[in-house]
């Protein structure tokens, strides 16, 4: 005859509460959570961290492969909190509810900004012209970033219309061309992952195309 201790039975009540409120389930009622991770842009995001947290603790995770999907069956009903990481991006939290038997999807969009990494040497180059396919020398090639002023890079076109800017921050930044007589033309860009050359093209626009019937009159 074994006897139990009271020790004893306190340790399998909480572990019977436990792995009863656990996310893995088996009993036919189990949950799915399917989910897409992109950049503000749309851009998928691959290898970041999809975790289900109940309480505070992990109970279940993936990665998300290279469209920035991720998987996640077995899962128990209940309310969880859903967070989404990576190395180059803001950790984002959300709270969720999964129903029995339900397939849950989701999309989230993440902010890819961690200035502080160090990166390799990486260059967003490109060509400016103006509309009817010239190159502009001279033009001032800016990136900014929109939520931290501070970095920022700068090139000048030469005779061909090339610039050459180098970037030392992952994030998501406004690209702009400009020159006197002729209208500002901006991009969205993120160089959200170390190692791509990225390639920006430009095509101003004369001032004059904005006031047509000033200068016939001239």
């Amino acid at each position: 005859m074994m006897i139990v201790s009271s020790s004893m039975r306190v340790v399998l009540v909480a572990l019977a509460a436990f792995y009863a409120t656990c996310a893995w389930a088996t009993d036919g009622e189990s949950a799915t959570l399917k989910g897409n991770v992109t950049d503000l842009w749309g851009s998928p995001v691959p290898k970041a961290k999809a975790q289900l947290l109940s309480g505070g603790t992990v109970v279940a995770e993936a990665i998300t492969d290279q469209s920035g999907s991720y998987y996640l069956t077995d899962l128990h009903p209940g309310t969880f909190s859903l967070r989404i990481a990576c190395d180059w991006c803001d950790k984002m939290e959300v709270s969720i509810r999964l129903e029995p038997k339900e397939i849950a999807t989701r999309s989230d969009a993440v902010l890819i900004q961690f200035p502080d990494i160090p990166l390799p040497t990486l260059h967003m180059r490109g060509v400016v012209k103006d509309s009817k396919g010239r190159p502009v020398k001279g033009a001032t090639v800016c990136l900014v970033s929109p939520l931290k002023p501070e970095l920022n890079a700068r090139s000048i076109t030469d005779e061909a219309g090339r610039y050459d800017l180098e970037i030392r921050w992952l994030g998501q930044f406004i690209a702009y061309a400009f020159k006197s007589s002729f209208l500002i033309e901006s991009h969205m860009f993120a160089p959200s992952r170390p190692g791509r050359q990225p390639r920006v093209n430009f095509t101003l626009s004369p001032l004059a195309n904005l006031y047509p019937d000033r200068e016939k009159h001239r």
